[in-house]
This record gives structure tokens, sequence and C-alpha cells, in this order.
């Protein structure tokens, strides 16, 4: 298959796994514009002219700020598909431009070939008047003279194609239908789920078309064979359901796009991807493959940033993410989870204030009011075992009022804390045999919490500890 999915594994027990399906999705859209064939057609074998560039559409695409720098021929490209249809370009140089191409030399480089290989064909079909026969002929010229390099999952670029003649279904279906339209022939590019291929109309039928597999026309009758040759081109587990929807020139080229988002996610090439998939939804702007890739982008990405600890810049990517999709789950699975690692990676640095900073400017929505708390109380309550530690008892206890003020929603969370805290800090003191102290403290919060069992447990064992270390010393001093 051409599309194939991609999983985001996580680097640490805590972080969320992602498993996005990176493939071709089957949605329903509206049959490709009459008139965006014709135009194709009619300059299939030029190059887009250079000049002025048509105008943008009057609504930004919500996702430019991922596009990136766009070169001369992207930045017409983009332009002229503001309508849904090639005005200025062929099919073929749409594809070779979204296939990677560059430079204008290159580019008429790569179609200067084309029209060699299709002069060539043209002697084979030049007096065929059935376009059944026609499309057959067509079909088996480019497996026996065009793609002679084999399947590739990865070989989506049409230029490499034209070059060393690997291929997969993007580019075996774009570069079948560029020769269909050549000679006269109304083909159409489906987009099914993981997959890509074509139909031809034919009058009044059509007459599906599996680009990747050269015995397609001679098995056309045989549907059991047909099906063993995908299976054995694509992989045994494929299933074509045939449940594609129709798409437009423009929208297939967004598929190479979005494919060429895949390599580069793979590749952990971030922005790259983003560009890729930002570039599709402008041509496709209801992929829902396209705009998944994406999202599976952005937080692959922040998972990766915020494992180097850039936990600012991986948030700022997940809050991007989240103003695309407030519903994806996993962008605010992983917004809980950086904050949780800042947060405990300040607090185990000792910068205890900077940690409550980042909570306090986190979602309250997003992370949950009450696990917000949660999480500013765990810092309060490491902040004040600190202090007692140092010996500023005096400060602890500020903080825990302090802290009492702030989460005052946390309610019982918030009187579990303070209680833990000091009993845990009282046995501390009672192992030093600093009795006095720990029963002062225990006074203090008993004051504050006076039914709370553990404080008078731990004040009950205090207190029995000091009155044996007062009854030692007396006992001393009176011998």
């Amino acid at each position: 298959m051409s599309c194939r999915p991609f999983s985001a594994f996580p680097r640490t027990a805590l972080q969320i796994l992602l498993l996005a399906w990176i493939g071709l999705a089957a949605s329903i859209q509206a049959a490709p514009h009459p008139g965006a064939l014709e135009s194709a057609a009619a300059t299939a074998a030029e190059a887009a002219p250079a000049g002025a560039l048509p105008s943008p559409p009057a609504d930004p695409s919500p996702y430019a700020r991922y596009e990136g720098s766009l070169g001369e021929l992207e930045t017409r490209l983009l332009a002229d598909a503001a309508d849904r249809q090639w005005d200025n370009h062929t099919l073929l140089a749409a594809a070779l431009i979204a296939g990677g191409v560059e430079g204008q030399k290159q580019l008429e480089r790569c179609v200067s070939r084309f029209n060699a290989l299709a002069d060539e064909a043209a002697k084979l079909v030049a007096k065929q008047t059935d376009p059944e026969i026609r499309a057959q002929q067509i079909f088996d010229f480019m497996h026996r003279k065009i793609l002679v390099g084999g399947y590739r999952l990865e070989s989506t670029d049409l230029a490499a194609t034209l070059d060393n003649g690997r291929f997969n279904c993007v580019s075996s279906t774009v570069l079948f239908n560029c020769l269909a339209l050549r000679f006269g022939l109304e083909p159409v590019a489906l987009e099914l789920p993981g997959h890509a291929m074509t139909r031809l109309r034919l009058g009044g039928a059509s007459l599906d078309v599996e680009t990747t597999c050269p015995g397609w026309f001679q098995l056309r009758h045989d549907p059991r064979r047909q099906a063993a040759l995908v299976a054995k081109t694509l992989g045994a587990g494929y299933s074509n359901s045939r449940a594609g929807r129709e798409v437009s020139p423009v929208e297939l080229i967004a598929m190479i796009y979005y494919n060429r988002g895949v390599d580069l996610l793979s590749e952990q090439r971030f922005a790259e991807a983003a560009a890729a998939n930002a570039k599709a939804l402008r041509l496709d702007p209801t992929s829902k493959t396209a705009r998944g890739n994406l999202l599976a982008t952005l937080n692959n990405w922040a998972i990766t940033v915020g494992a180097k600890h850039q936990y600012e810049e991986a948030i700022r990517l997940l809050a991007q993410g989240l103003e695309l999709d407030r519903h994806y789950e996993t962008f605010t699975a992983n917004y809980i989870h950086l904050h949780y690692q800042w947060a405990d990676r300040l607090a185990s640095g000792n910068e205890f204030d900077k940690a409550l900073e980042i909570l306090r400017q986190a979602d309250a929505e997003l992370l949950g009011a009450d696990r917000l708390a949660q999480l500013r109380l765990d810092v309060y309550r490491r902040w004040a075992r600190r202090l007692f530690q140092l010996g500023r008892s005096e400060q602890a206890l500020q903080l825990l009022r302090a802290a009492e003020l702030e989460c005052q929603p946390a309610g019982e969370i918030l009187r579990q804390v303070e209680v833990q805290t000091l009993a845990d800090w009282a046995a501390s003191l009672a192992r030093q045999n600093r009795h006095s102290e720990a029963v002062g403290l225990l006074d203090w919060g008993l004051a504050r919490q006076p039914d709370s069992e553990l404080l008078n447990h731990r004040r009950r064992t205090a207190l029995g500890g000091w009155t044996a270390e007062v009854s030692g010393v007396v006992q001393a001093t009176t011998d």
C-alpha cells in the first residue's frame, strides 16, 4: 500500500501512546469539477507557464501557519488551486511540484521526459478507436516502459518514478491519469482507505483500474484472479472494499502531499511533515486523512520535544493542536502529562515557585480544576517538606496556610495533604529525638484540624517520647 500506520511510541512509561492511522481515508465529497478534467486534458503536455499569480482565497487556511516558506513553484501551485481546479497547471506539473520538484528547469526536464514517453506510447494507440482497448494499451505501456523499478511503499515522488521506475499506488495512479488524459480518456482518481486507484469513465459505463498491478486488464474478466494479484502486489492483508470516493485533480495532488508527510513524520522531520499536511489541507480542506496526519504530527512533535525537557515548546505545540481540535483526546492527555513532568522537574530542583507558576498558567479546563489543584498541592507539600528539612518550620507552616488559601477548591484533599505533611515531619523529628519540636508542630496542626486521628496519634507518640526523654534527664541529674 502507498500509505501505512505510524505509531509514536512513548518515551517513558507515563507518556501517552498515540497510534495514528496514516492512510487514505474514505469520506463523502462531491465529484470532481467537470472543468478540471477538461482544463487538464487541454494542457497536459505543457508545464505551467510563468506569469501573474491568481488571487489567493478570501479566507486563509487555518493550517497556513504550518506551511512554512514556499518556493515560487509551490506558491503558484497553491494559489492556482484556490478555485478547486487547475487553471494554470497540468495534472502532471502539479504532481511534480507537490512531489518535491523546486526549480523550473527540473520541472521542464521532467515534463520533457514524460512527453517523450507519451510520444512513444502514441505510436501504439494512434489508430485505436475503442477507448477500453486504448486504455489497456496505455496501461501496458506504462508498466512495460516506465514502472520498471517495482512497487515501493514510499515512492510517491513522480519525478523519481520517471527516473527510476519505482512506484506506489499514488504515483502510478497520477501517471496513468496523465497518460489517459493525453490520449483523450476520462480518468478520475479514487481514494480508498489506505489506497488509491483510477476509475475510467467509458461513455455510460465505468472501469476501475488497479494501477499498481501490471496484469490488471488481462484479468479484468476474472475477479478472483484480480484479487489475488492485488494481494500479491500490495500484501495479503489488503482488502479492497471499493468504498472509495472520487477525488478531483486538485484533491489527488493533496494525496501526494500527505503521503510525503507520512515519510517525513517517520523520520521525525516534524516541521516538514506538518507543512506537507498543511498544503494537503489547502488543496483538500475536507481531507480527514491530512487533518488526522497533521494532528498526529503535532502530538508526536510535542512528545519528542518534551522528552528533551523543552516543556514550554512542547505545550505550545499541543496548544496549537487544541486550537485545531479541542476534542482530540491525545492532546489533552499529553497536555496534562507534560505539565506534570514540567512541575515535577522544577520541584525536584527546588524551583517550587516556578513550578507553581507554570501550574497557575495552565488551562484549568483542560487539566481539570481538581487535578490542577492536586498538582499545586503536591508542589506545596514538597516545598513545605524542604523548608522543614532546612529547619525553617515557621516558613513551612506559613506555606501550608498559603496553600489553603490558593487551593480551597481541593477541600478534603488539602486537609489530607496538610495532615500527612505534618505527620511525616513530626515522625522525622521524633526519630532525631527532637520530641518537643514534634509536639509543638502537631499542636499547630491539631489547632487547625482537631479531629485528625493521625495527628492525635502522632502527638501521643511524640509526647511519650518527650516524657521519657525528660524523665531520663531528671533521673540522671538526681543520681
